[in-house]
């Protein structure tokens, strides 16, 4: 224990500002890696709804173009 206020005695202002800045950037770091996922997440599950509707809408487009040309070659076989 003597030897480790010795120590802070010593580098006193250095050890303290080394911590205080290690536990900053760690705080920071975690942070940013849980907002990030966060933001990613509601993002995606933004645009997965969004695919799903134009996904429907592109099978009802289908289908109508489906029978558009279905109509067609019934009219060509008359």
């Amino acid at each position: 224990m003597d030897r480790l206020i010795d120590l802070l005695e010593k580098f006193g202002i250095e050890v303290v500002l080394l911590l205080g800045f290690s536990y900053a950037f760690y705080k920071f770091f975690f942070f940013s890696i849980r907002e990030v996922k966060w933001d990613f997440t509601k993002r995606h599950d933004v645009l997965k709804n969004e695919l799903e509707k134009i996904n429907r809408q592109l099978t009802k487009i289908n289908t109508q173009i489906k029978k558009i040309v279905e109509d067609i070659d019934n009219k060509n076989k008359k």
